[in-house]
């Protein structure tokens, strides 16, 4: 890693992929935050896979870039709500089943 740059692990797939970042945005997590700054919607949904139990299923590429920041004391639906109400609701998150949801846009 170089510098703006964070390791993001995913714990279902023990995958990684590497992501820029704003260096002050590394802190969110001392305030109880998930933060999102520009973040591709696939790396959100990635990120969002390491603090629930959740698995989400992307149907086809996703194009949207979403900003802003949630309090990590939010339930899964209501991280969800916020994600279709950032996206205009273009992106279609329904739940299939045990911690397991498509998307789709």
């Amino acid at each position: 890693l170089t510098a703006n740059q964070a390791l993001l692990v995913n714990r279902n797939g023990y995958t990684f992929s590497r992501m820029l970042i704003d260096a002050p945005d590394t802190d969110g997590w001392k305030q109880d935050k998930i933060v999102f700054d520009n973040m591709p919607v696939a790396e959100a949904l990635l990120l969002l896979e390491n603090y629930y139990p959740v698995t989400f299923h992307i149907q086809r590429p996703l194009k949207k870039q979403i900003t802003g920041s949630l309090n990590m004391h939010l339930t899964i639906a209501q991280i969800i709500n916020v994600l279709e109400d950032l996206t205009d609701h273009q992106l279609k998150i329904k739940p299939t089943g045990a911690g397991n949801y498509t998307v789709d846009q």
